[in-house]
């Protein structure tokens, strides 16, 4: 079973730079990368068909350059500290939890997450 939401923190690490990740994995890039920031390996038919797009960026490099048009509207944080900011997160990493619940369920349901992957980007 593939984790589409999983990631590591490799692509946050390697969006920083003015470098196009050429990805392939199980991960819904187009919901864990900015727009039109990845190559997605599987989006090709073929290796050759990848080359030949490869081949077509390198001879023209404003399509090339739209690579990084999300560098405007999107900036790369990948802080885990920011990143798990929900109750139960902060709770499991205090040294000395002092809260108590009645009812965990109850807690846990009324409680969302901040965060989300796709606040990343934001």
């Amino acid at each position: 079973m593939l984790n589409l939401d999983y990631f590591t923190e490799k692509l946050c690490n390697i969006l920083e730079y003015n470098i196009v990740p050429i990805v392939l994995g199980g991960a819904e890039y187009s919901i864990a990368a900015p727009p039109n920031s990845v190559i997605n390996v599987k989006d090709f038919k073929s290796v050759p068909d990848l080359a030949d797009y490869l081949r077509y960026l390198v001879a023209n490099p404003d399509a090339y350059k739209s690579y990084f048009s999300w560098k405007s509207d999107y900036k790369i944080e990948f802080d885990v500290q920011k990143v798990f900011t929900c109750d139960l997160c902060k709770m499991l990493n205090e040294k000395n939890p002092v809260k108590s619940v009645s009812s965990f369920s109850s807690w846990f349901h009324s409680k969302k997450c901040k965060n989300s992957w796709r606040d990343f980007f934001n």
